[in-house]
């Protein structure tokens, strides 16, 4: 069971020769087959050329003229050239093909692939299939598929050609071909797990390297990086190990597919100089055109043996990005619809948001509830019902883990429902494309990252806006005297992730871009929890002058900051604890939110004081 287990994990075959190559079929179009005829046909011209070398130099033993053979064989020589040609051609761009489709399929799976996807995958395996997997499909697909073709075919046509004058060769060709089919599985099988390890080490080395890039701030201060070092020596040496297996194993393949062409080589000699020969055969053409032809076999077969590993191990990495191509994606009604091949059921779909939905900003969430993989986890929100109307400020708090976060990520079907349903103006979101839904609710979040490029990128990605709408933003967001004191001005570059900015300032760039997009639902997750207390007075003051049109739901850690804010939302264990305006919260002692706003001292001044009062009577 242990052997099977290790032979189906570590080869990495999942998916049956059939299913591979069918795959590769669909993508290379009508371009492989043909190429394959080409080269099929180029092989039986190298062996009618060497036949009929034979047959010029018979007919110029008996004393025939040579001028009349030249252009046959002239012909025969420029027929083979331009079937090479032509199924070379043909295979390079069935090969580009091949790898244009592949990658634009990957990338769009991987885009389109739920956030679990993500949370389950690590980055650097993500990365080992965009770059070394993809890599071999580039640049060994193609060179390895043409040398396997053309040296598989020559050698066939060579073997039939020493058949003709020696019979017997043929069996003993076949014999060693038995041989070498049986040495190259068995290669190949040992190959393909040496592979699969050093691709699951490099993925590990690749992931190392770039978390420790990440956090090198955090590991010079701990003083880790002599650990960091060791550790990625030891994933170093694992990774040079597999490839070494690997290289041993393709030295076993290629001797052993050398002696077997070294032995018919031996037969083909042997047999010709003990076989008695026909009536009117030159015996000078015949062993000629026998040794001739059998003393490139066992170049060819070892060449044959170095074109199947790389088109074997470029089918494995084949076959890791066939199965990115294939990842489920999010449920979505609009692609399910097109998906079906009924426009009409898309354009139902989403009918009820048409226009400039939303319009009024109206959230109402009914028995909600949702889980990050329904039927393997459990609910992390549970029976959630509350509405938040058109210009309601509302602030959602509660303890760590109490489902604040998962209601931003249900508002954007992030999460999966099990049950209950969310309207906004009145129009269920389950039955909204996620485009439609995502572009109309504005999330400022926790831990905001940007995209490599300009300021003017991040701020306005669709080129919607002015350059004067822009500074306007940037000033709202406190971010002017920032950008202005640049020479670049919007044209400044944010680094990868936003690095050149810090975190407060990244969060402030998300605000802008907020502001720019003017939407009717905005979604606060602790949009100010890195800035200092100057910084966020101004930005508070911002989101309630800036956003009074909009309903806004602002995740909060702090409680003075929801203090001015119309309703309190709070949340224990993924259920609604309590709900309703803050001052009716916040004056009730028997209430959660008083005892979280008492335990942060941000209880009003009057309420203090009245606290204060019936404790010393007391």
């Amino acid at each position: 069971m242990h052997g099977a287990f290790f032979s189906g994990c570590c080869c990495g075959m999942v998916k049956s020769s059939l299913e591979v190559t069918r795959a590769i079929g669909r993508l290379a179009g009508a371009y492989g087959p043909v190429s394959l005829l080409c080269f099929v046909a180029s092989a039986g011209a190298v062996a009618l050329q060497q036949l009929y070398i034979k047959r010029w130099t018979d007919a110029m033993g008996r004393g025939g003229d040579s001028s009349n053979w030249i252009g046959g064989l002239v012909g025969v020589c420029l027929s083979d050239v331009a079937f090479r040609t032509v199924g070379g051609l043909l295979l390079a761009g069935s090969a580009l093909r091949v790898s244009g489709r592949m990658h634009r399929g990957m990338l769009e799976h991987v885009m389109g692939s739920p956030v679990s996807f993500f949370d389950e995958t690590p980055r650097g395996r993500i990365l080992t299939r965009f770059s070394v997997d993809m890599d071999a499909v580039d640049t060994r697909l193609f060179l390895g598929t043409k040398q396997c073709l053309q040296n598989a075919l020559i050698t066939l046509a060579k073997l039939a050609v020493v058949g003709t004058q020696t019979p017997p060769v043929i069996v003993i060709g076949a014999l060693a071909a038995a041989v070498v089919v049986c040495a190259t599985k068995w290669g190949i099988q040992a190959s393909n797990a040496t592979r699969y390890l050093e691709s699951r080490q490099l993925a590990r080395l690749l992931q190392h390297v770039t978390e420790t890039r990440d956090s090198l701030s955090t590991v010079r201060c701990l003083g880790a990086v002599a650990r960091f070092q060791r550790h990625y020596e030891r994933i170093s040496n694992l990774s040079i190990r597999a490839f070494t297996a690997f290289t041993m194993c393709f030295r076993f393949t290629r001797f052993v597919s050398g002696a077997c062409g070294l032995v018919v080589v031996l037969a083909a000699l042997v047999l010709v100089a003990c076989m008695p020969l026909d009536d009117g055969q030159d015996p000078g053409s015949t062993i000629g055109l026998a040794l001739s032809s059998s003393l490139s076999i066992p170049i060819m077969m070892v060449s044959l043996c170095l074109s199947l590993f790389i088109v074997l191990q470029t089918t494995v990495a084949f076959e890791r990005n066939l199965e990115y191509m294939e990842l489920p994606a999010e449920v979505d009604v609009e692609r399910c619809a097109a998906d079906d091949g009924n426009a009409d059921d898309a354009l139902l779909a989403v009918a009820s948001a048409e226009g400039a939905w939303p319009t009024e900003g109206l959230v109402k969430f009914e028995k909600y509830s949702a889980s990050y993989r329904p039927g393997i986890l459990p609910d992390v929100l549970k029976g959630v019902t509350f509405v938040v109307n058109p210009q309601e400020k509302v602030g959602v708090v509660g303890r760590t883990g109490a489902g604040k976060s998962s209601l931003v990520l249900a508002l954007l079907r992030v999460l999966r429902a099990s049950q209950g349903r969310i309207l906004i103006d009145g129009v269920d979101i389950s039955t909204v494309s996620l485009r439609r839904l995502r572009s109309a609710v504005t999330v400022i979040p926790q831990d905001p990252s940007l995209m490599r490029g300009s300021l003017r990128d991040n701020l306005d990605p669709t080129g919607q806006h002015s350059d004067d709408q822009l500074w306007k933003a940037l000033r709202q967001a406190h971010l002017a005297h920032l950008v202005a004191g640049r020479p670049q001005g919007l044209l400044l570059e944010t680094g990868d992730g936003g690095g050149n900015f810090s975190v407060g300032q990244r969060q402030l760039v998300c605000l802008a871009r907020a502001l720019l997009r003017g939407p009717k639902i905005l979604i606060l997750d602790e949009a100010t929890s890195q800035m200092d207390g100057d910084t966020d007075r101004l930005i508070q003051a911002t989101l309630r002058e800036a956003f009074s049109h909009c309903t806004v739901m602002a995740i909060a850690h702090r409680i003075h900051t929801v203090l001015d804010y119309d309703k309190i939302l709070v949340m224990a264990e993924g259920s609604v604890l309590e709900y309703g305006p803050v001052m009716e919260l916040i004056h009730n002692p028997s209430s959660a939110f008083y005892a979280m706003a008492k335990s942060a001292g941000a209880l009003p001044l009057e309420q203090k004081t009245r606290d204060s009062f019936s404790f010393t009577q007391l």
